[in-house]
Formats: C-alpha cells, structure tokens, sequence
C-alpha cells in the first residue's frame, strides 16, 4: 500500500489548498472532510484521477469448471 498524506497549502492571501495524496475513491473526500470543516466555506473542489478509481480491498478468485 502506498503512502497516505494530506498535504495543506495556506497562501500569503489566506488561501488553503487540502490536497488527499495516495487516497483512492471516496477515501480522498473522508480524509479530507475533517480539515474541510475546520477550516469553514469551500471554494471550489477539485478532483484528481484517483477519486474516480475504486480502491480495491478483497481480491476474488473464482474457477468454474465444466462437466
């Protein structure tokens, strides 16, 4: 698995940039909500490649043979 961070950017003009690295799908949003509400009104949201990517947990192997 890779590295989790949640890297905050703050601006000289008081913006904040909350940014969800090594998060994948709704993870992204769960990691950041708690920042997000700290930290009042949002702007705008963007989101990266990953969130539209599912994460994975339970890996499947299914065989089916034949009679």
């Amino acid at each position: 698995m890779s590295e989790r961070i949640i890297q905050i950017d703050i601006k000289r003009d008081g913006t904040v940039n909350i940014e969800a690295i090594g998060f994948k799908g709704e993870e992204c949003e769960q990691a950041t909500l708690p920042f997000e509400e700290k930290l009042g009104k949002i702007a705008t949201k963007n989101y990266k490649q990953e969130y539209y990517e599912q994460n994975v947990k339970h890996k499947s192997h299914l065989t089916i043979r034949g009679e």
